[in-house]
């Protein structure tokens, strides 16, 4: 492949819209039209060093913390699977998240898993389709 073809294909894929977003109508918003994304690599680093730094491993033995994934892992991949966050810092949204409706989050939350592939179930669901 010659050096011109590999630059228009690095540039055709550079121009390509890749990822996946999906709008959630969430009810206890008031029907509000929440718009999750799939991460972008750069985006998918950042919730990956939000997760290793942000207490949810022990630092010791490195293994997770089981309450603080119960409190914060779903509201952390949905604050970092939010297609727009207006400006705010995803971590801070994590924490802002965390105080919203179980049943909001666990309808967000099927969606930005399925989109970003974060946990067990959404790989084996994955594998199935």
């Amino acid at each position: 492949m010659s050096t011109n073809s590999k630059k228009s294909v690095l540039a055709m894929a550079l121009a390509h819209v890749d990822l996946k977003t999906e709008i959630v109508v969430v009810p206890e918003w008031n029907d509000a039209e929440i718009t999750l994304s799939e991460m972008s690599g750069a985006v998918r680093g950042a919730y990956e060093a939000y997760m290793a730094t942000a207490g949810f491993y022990d630092k010791e033995t490195g293994q997770a913390i089981e309450s603080k994934f119960r409190q914060l892992f779903r509201p952390a991949v949905i604050a970092f699977s939010l297609a727009d966050t207006e400006g705010n810092l995803r971590e801070d949204l994590v924490n802002q998240l965390a105080s919203k409706s179980p049943k909001a989050l666990d309808r967000l939350f099927k969606v930005a898993d399925k989109l970003n592939l974060l946990s067990a179930g959404a790989h084996e669901d994955a594998a199935k389709n």
